[in-house]
């Protein structure tokens, strides 16, 4: 992939129609045949060059657009679009492959008082902040969405519940102990987690779908709110 680009001259003795055919298409941008004028050469490689530079800024416009197409702006996280096909193509692979799967739904506790007393900016640096944290705990494999507002749902796939459990436990602290800066204002924010999966498929009679997943996660969610919020609360699916 990073040589893709990369244009290939060949330059050979070989004439004939079929080899000049060959070269082309085992993937050459120009075939020369020997004795080869150097002026012609010096011109094709220039061209050549200027080829290469303009599939180079292609492919960085091509990725930035698939970037901004799956990534929230505001947290650096994938949004839900992605955040759904994601889950949705986990949960299949985890019923295929009869593997654990784990899910954990984080919301920030009094996001609304924030937002209606420090204001919107301040609100935006908090989910900012939020996304550097669950950015630097996760592993590589899993995948870390904000779903809205001040939601966010983490995937860890192949993942047993009790170690989902003491990952959440991890984000707490760490969020916890997070201060918020401004000129004006300090502040320390707080989330509560709810969390779910499964870790033995054969032991389910029921369906495991996408909606009964994120419900789940949700209801325990609720509890962790309920019980004074700054909490995680873990159970199985379907709970």
């Amino acid at each position: 992939e990073n040589t893709q680009n990369i244009q290939i001259v060949a330059i050979t003795g070989l004439s004939d129609l079929e080899s000049k055919l060959k070269g082309i298409e085992l993937g050459v941008d120009d075939y020369l045949i020997k004795p080869v004028n150097m002026h012609i050469l010096r011109t094709r490689v220039k061209s050549l060059v200027k080829k290469k530079a303009l599939l180079d800024r292609l492919c960085d416009k091509y990725e930035m657009a698939v970037h901004s197409a799956i990534t929230d702006k505001l947290t650096g996280l994938y949004n839900r679009r992605y955040f759904d096909h994601f889950l949705d193509f986990e949960i299949k692979r985890s019923s295929r492959q009869k593997a654990s799967l784990a899910l954990l739904m984080i919301d920030i506790d009094n996001f609304k008082l924030i937002n209606d007393t420090l204001g919107h900016l301040f609100g935006d640096k908090i989910l900012n902040k939020l996304g550097d944290i669950i950015k630097s705990i996760i592993r590589e494999t899993d995948l870390a969405a904000r779903y809205g507002g001040e939601e966010f749902l983490l995937v860890l796939p192949e993942t047993r519940l009790e170690n989902a459990e003491v990952l959440a436990e991890r984000l707490r602290q760490h969020i916890a102990k997070k201060i918020i800066e401004t000129e004006e204002e300090k502040v320390s924010i707080t989330a509560s987690f709810g969390v779910t999966g499964f870790d033995d498929l054969n032991s389910h009679k029921e369906i495991i779908t996408f909606d009964a997943l994120i419900n789940t996660a949700d209801k325990y969610l609720y509890a962790a709110k309920k019980q004074g919020r700054n909490k995680v609360i873990c159970g199985p699916f379907p709970g």
